[in-house]
């Protein structure tokens, strides 16, 4: 990102000025990128009275090769008032130039939430402040179930119709891991990010994102209840009523927790950064049996944080960071110390209108990036997600979609 990337979004607007068209359209904001990075303005939409010169200058502000594009806004200032010493710009006639690199969407999905936002607001706000908000669609014909985001914040696992797929989130493809199509709802991944860890035909497994066969771990005898893996090699997973454990080599899952009272079930167990503790959730018959909870590998007693029934993460800020959770339709964070397993202040809405299972609440994932992947919209039972750029943007107004069934949204 630099002046050149102001230059093209002038380019967008006065190509839009003159036509009444958007130099890049399309029905979704993925189509729309990908018209940024493949093609080329219908240059034929231009009055018929416009001028060389400031055709000229158009075409030197949309070229896609950043080399040739003007280097300064003051030159297309000096092409207007002297319409003669413009220059041709290469490629005129023909399209794209080849060789674009994939990872330039993910500068082009910058560049449009920057020109929709407008880049004033963003010059004058903090780099951590910075956001970056957009959508991603599911396969075609296929809706995301439980997505979750990579350690590193730049992939995103799912299963979708009973398949496991992974994306990057700078790209336009989500790829198909395994050509099983009985893979459990849940994926959670490994600290490197190198594996996704899911189930299938009752047993709990692991396969790496480069691709390969999956590796069986145990038997999950029980509902999966979703998975955790600290960088111990550890693996933390719900299998109804309880938590487990089980070594990333696999081997015999061990029971970590016990059911508070009769009838309580615990699930969604996720690692805190120490690796030792743990957040899950559990649903009793009585109140005080049901929350969101901080759990030990040690064996310490668990500790009730919130009498909220929904899944929880952490999302790190700063020396500290936040507890994120889900009350009724709205996103929630609060203040939390990791190291002390305590929260602090009042809660507050992150994001409003996150749509919800009835078993889990929200659906949401954290990465320890602080890249916080939601599904807008609203209501219960979802199947496609929405992504926030950083959870540095806590308590500023979000904006929603109501398109929970057709994209996943990110920020």
């Amino acid at each position: 990102m630099d002046r050149r990337s102001d230059i093209f979004s002038f380019g967008a607007v006065l190509y839009e000025m003159l036509t009444g068209e958007r130099a890049f359209a399309g029905a979704t904001t993925p189509d729309v990128l990908e018209a940024v990075v493949k093609s080329d303005p219908d240059w034929s939409k231009l009055p018929a009275q416009t001028s060389p010169a400031v055709e000229r200058v158009l075409r030197r502000c949309l070229v896609k090769d950043r080399k040739q594009r003007l280097q300064a806004i003051g030159e297309a200032r000096i092409a207007l008032e002297n319409p003669e010493s413009g220059a041709e710009v290469p490629g005129r006639a023909g399209g794209p130039p080849h060789g674009i690199l994939w990872w330039k969407l993910a500068a082009a999905a910058l560049l449009l939430a920057l020109f929709a936002l407008g880049f004033v607001h963003f010059r004058e706000a903090p780099p951590e402040q910075r956001t970056v908000r957009f959508h991603i669609l599911p396969p075609e014909k296929a809706t995301f179930q439980f997505p979750s985001i990579s350690p590193d914040g730049r992939m995103l696992a799912f299963t979708a119709n009973g398949q496991l797929w992974i994306r990057a989130l700078d790209s336009l493809e989500a790829r198909r891991l395994l050509p099983e199509t009985d893979v459990g709802g849940i994926t959670f991944w490994s600290p490197d990010g190198q594996f996704v860890g899911f189930v299938s035909q009752g047993k709990l497994r692991k396969v790496a994102v480069s691709g390969g066969p999956a590796q069986v771990l145990c038997d999950v005898s029980g509902v999966f209840t979703g998975g955790t893996w600290n960088r111990d090699g550890v693996i933390v997973f719900g299998q109804v009523p309880s938590l487990f454990r089980v070594s990333e080599a696999g081997g015999a899952p061990v029971q970590v927790t016990k059911a508070g009272e009769a009838g309580q079930v615990q699930i969604l167990p996720e690692f805190l950064p120490d690796g030792r503790h743990f957040l899950y959730t559990a649903s009793a018959p009585k109140a005080e049996g049901t929350g969101i909870f901080v759990g030990s590998l040690d064996g310490e007693p668990p500790a009730r944080l919130l009498p909220d029934f929904s899944k929880a993460s952490y999302a790190p800020v700063g020396q500290s960071g936040y507890l994120m959770f889900t009350r009724g339709d709205t996103l929630m964070a609060q203040p939390f110390d990791p190291a002390r397993r305590r929260l602090s202040g009042s809660s507050f809405p992150a994001a409003e209108r996150v749509s919800k299972l009835l078993t889990i609440g929200g659906v949401f994932s954290v990465s320890r990036k602080g890249t916080l992947v939601y599904a807008p919209g609203g209501g219960s039972f979802a199947t496609q997600p929405e992504k926030r750029s950083s959870a540095s943007d806590l308590g500023q107004e979000s904006e929603t979609t109501g398109e929970w069934n057709q994209t996943l949204r990110t920020n």
